[in-house]
């Protein structure tokens, strides 16, 4: 698990991951160091979650890395459709799939299946966070979806 490897409590990093807590920037570079991930991915969840993964082609996946993948996509489109139902917007079902597409290719080679539930939430947390940012804001990033 990715608490366990970085030496810190996993009730405090589901918490971290959820945005109910800040970590110590000690914490984050042992993360980002540790796991290999870019500490603008950690952070704000944007760029390439691993270093150089811009214009990087993943290789062709295995028949069974697609089942996984699959599974993996159903859980994040579920999260997706929930926190944009929760913060009081519709989307389309394209859109859904497009936000769960992006948030499924980082996590589906880069993260252990032990570890996806808490790498879920957080990507689902950062995504809450855009949302009622776009609601302050509603000529900002978020402005082409609608409010409910």
């Amino acid at each position: 698990m990715w608490a366990r490897s970085v030496g810190i409590p996993s009730s405090t990093f589901d918490r971290m991951w959820n945005g109910g807590s800040i970590p110590k920037a000690e914490t984050l570079l042992r993360i980002s160091d540790i796991k290999g991930v870019t500490l603008d991915w950690l952070l704000k969840g944007v760029g390439p979650m691993r270093p150089g993964g811009v214009g990087v082609s993943p290789p062709a996946p295995s028949s069974a890395a697609v089942a996984i993948d699959a599974d993996l996509y159903g859980q994040v489109t579920e999260a997706v459709s929930a926190a944009y139902k929760e913060c009081g917007y519709t989307i389309t079902l394209r859109g859904i799939a497009a936000e769960a597409a992006k948030i499924a290719a980082d996590l589906s080679e880069d993260v252990p299946p032990e570890d996806r539930p808490a790498a879920i939430r957080g990507a689902i947390g950062q995504l809450r966070r855009r949302l009622r940012e776009a609601l302050a804001n509603p000529h900002g990033a978020e402005a082409s979806t609608q409010k409910a």
